[in-house]
């Protein structure tokens, strides 16, 4: 048996339903038609963004990254990675503080860890169109910091 996406027709398949009630009159059947047509193609897209907080930090501040990525597209993303290059900002990631949710629910129990530069999500369940991952943690700049952008 063929499924939906890969029956090709031109012609509308036609299906009629009936009803049958108490106490018995006559009901006409009624029917309907519809048209098939090959599924959509998958589509994979998706908003990302950054925030830090707050926009300014002293030298042996704490800051906070927010990391967030909406499925755009179709389909599910099975995975989703972000990289954050902290040493390229000169600062250090505080252990044990990355957390993730999807859609604003309560971050609960979800950790995230890095290695390397890649954060990675622990019991990551997939990303459905619409849904919306977040990703924090917190990083501390050090007392040698240079002063300016990062």
């Amino acid at each position: 048996m063929d499924s939906i996406a890969n029956v090709k027709s031109t012609v509308p398949i036609g299906n009629t339903a009936t009803a049958t009630v108490a106490p018995a009159f006559a009901v006409a059947p009624s029917s309907a038609k519809f048209q098939v047509t090959a599924a959509p193609a998958s589509v994979y897209a998706g908003a990302f963004s950054k925030i830090v907080a707050p926009s300014s930090i002293s030298t042996s501040g704490t800051g906070t990254t927010i990391l967030n990525m909406t499925n755009t597209g179709n389909d599910s993303m099975s995975s989703v990675v972000f990289t954050d290059n902290l040493a390229d900002a000169g600062v250090e990631y505080v252990p044990s503080s990355c957390h993730w949710n999807i859609n604003d629910a309560p971050i609960g129990t979800n950790e995230c860890h890095f290695t390397g530069n890649a954060i990675n999500m622990t019991a990551f369940p997939g990303l459905a169109p619409s849904e919306t991952v977040q990703v924090t943690f917190d990083f501390t700049v050090p007392a040698d910091a240079t002063p300016g952008p990062h």
